[in-house]
């Protein structure tokens, strides 16, 4: 099974740009953070493709996640969900998570 993401999770975008989540599920928290939604808006910064003119990744939306584990009626975020970076639609990755908790 895979770690549900919280607002500690290290989150990169296919060019380095590194993602954060900006609002979190705080009903729920592991290890002390709070987990993060599906539908919870995630901005992107240091995105290397912007720096070359390109369409860099601006913000992040995860369109799939938890199928049991909700937080206020939402799913929260697994570290297996797909996410894609916007505008560029490509997929971001997880890089780490918390271990303790796992959800399908």
């Amino acid at each position: 099974m895979p770690a549900l993401l919280t607002m500690n999770s290290v989150v990169l975008c296919a060019h380095g740009g590194v993602c954060k989540p900006t609002v979190p599920a705080v009903r729920v928290r592991i290890a002390g953070s709070p987990a993060v939604a599906q539908g919870t808006p995630w901005i992107v910064s240091g995105c290397s493709l912007a720096a070359t003119g390109g369409n860099g990744c601006a913000s992040v939306s995860f369109v799939s996640g938890s199928a049991r584990v909700k937080s206020n009626g939402m799913p929260l975020i697994l570290q297996t969900s797909v996410a894609l970076g916007m505008p560029s639609a490509v997929p971001v990755n997880v890089i780490s998570t918390q271990s303790r908790v796992n959800a399908v």
